[in-house]
């Protein structure tokens, strides 16, 4: 078998369908580069443009809610922020999303200083200065945790660049990204329209623009993104965890094959951004797009609509739109069941999964064993 190649897509054969799509397709990369969130430092230490992990180091530092903002006196200096995927459970995150977070205390904003300190008021010193002595990162000490705030790993990384910033607690600006996705989902991957910009934290992958396009020829490809395709290209690609989370990783992200909006007659944008607009209206209807019932609602009516769209508009054998939902469901029903317990976006407090995993057809059913979740080594994302 191929190194690249997983035994998967050999079992349900995913290749003959993507295979047909590539035909047809452009890469993602072509039009945006995905980023692991789109702060300056994420954004060039994802596509490897300098050196440093690809997370901020201290989101005890740099993560802040409305009280904070008002305590160390920071209304300047705090970036509207997404620091959760929980927190964007539609296919489009709005202000109203935002100001709901910020009603809620919940932590939406980065602390965001693209200044020398020679520069700036007493009061925001005295915040970096609490960073280079009284704040501590709370994530395991085996993965660097425990430290003071300004001596984790990327805040080293970024007080080493003095050509792009001015020190440790500089994170660079933001990069425009009006596509967002969820790094690790448990059930289908959410594509996500930025209507009001923020700054994302890591686990939310950005799609930076190579290319200007308007906003519905956006929803046109948002449209292509949450489509059965797409989804069966991540089930057949994606990093699988030890909770049956697929993590779309940049460079998957980077090869996803996508319709190439740039060429489409504005009829086919058009019902396709129409398409998009009824698929976020139902999933806020139903109050979220990130629980197994939810998902599949939205996947037997708008986003099976979607996918007939697509085989018109690439002249692609009609039945190929069901073919893929079925395999793309399939595949996420059977890594669904290495979990004991699976939660939406791996996160607490969420409803749990009703999908049964597939049975083989003509053969007694085999049951695989089930290993306790505290074996396994799951990475925590913060």
């Amino acid at each position: 078998m191929p190194r690249d190649q997983k035994w998967i897509n050999f079992l349900f054969d995913a290749n003959a369908i993507l295979d047909k799509l590539k035909r047809k397709t452009v890469k993602m990369v072509e039009l945006f580069e995905p980023s692991y969130g789109n702060a300056t430092y994420l954004y060039l230490a994802s596509r490897g443009k300098i050196s440093g992990p690809r997370n901020l180091g201290s989101k005890e530092f740099f993560y802040l809610d409305e009280n904070k903002v008002q305590q160390y006196g920071l209304k300047e200096y705090a970036y509207p922020a997404l620091t959760s995927a929980r927190y964007a459970k539609w296919f489009t995150f709005t202000k109203q999303d935002w100001e709901e977070l910020k009603k809620r205390n919940a932590p939406c904003y980065f602390f965001m200083c693209h200044e020398p300190k020679e520069k700036l008021p007493k009061n925001v010193l005295e915040y970096i200065r609490w960073g280079e002595t009284e704040c501590r990162t709370m994530i395991r000490g085996t993965r660097g945790g425990g430290k003071i705030c300004s001596q984790a790993l990327a805040c080293q990384a970024i007080e080493e660049r003095k050509d792009l910033f001015y020190g440790w607690y500089d994170l660079g600006g933001v990069e425009k990204s009006p596509i967002m996705a969820i790094y690790q989902s448990q059930y289908k991957t959410r594509f996500i329209l930025t209507k009001y910009p923020v700054v994302t934290y890591h686990a939310i992958i950005t799609f930076i623009p190579k290319t200007e396009l308007g906003e519905n020829k956006i929803k046109a490809l948002l449209s292509y993104l949450n489509s059965s395709f797409t989804q069966l290209y991540i089930e057949s690609r994606a990093r699988i965890t030890g909770m049956g989370v697929a993590a779309l990783e940049v460079k998957h992200a980077e090869e996803i094959p996508v319709l190439d909006v740039r060429k489409l007659n504005e009829k086919d944008v058009d019902v396709l951004a129409s398409l998009f607009d009824e698929l976020e209206a139902e999933a806020r209807r139903l109050g979220g797009a990130d629980t197994a019932e939810n998902i599949e609602k939205l996947w037997d009516t708008v986003i099976d609509k979607i996918d007939v769209e697509i085989t018109r508009i690439l002249e692609l054998p009609r039945e190929l739109a069901k073919t893929a939902k079925i395999m793309a469901k399939a595949m996420m029903k059977r890594r669904l069941q290495r979990a004991e317990e699976a939660v939406p976006e791996a996160i607490k407090g969420e409803e749990e999964p009703r999908l049964k995993p597939p049975k083989k057809p003509g053969k007694e059913p085999h049951k695989e064993p089930i290993i306790p979740l505290d074996k396994f080594l799951y990475d925590e994302y913060s």
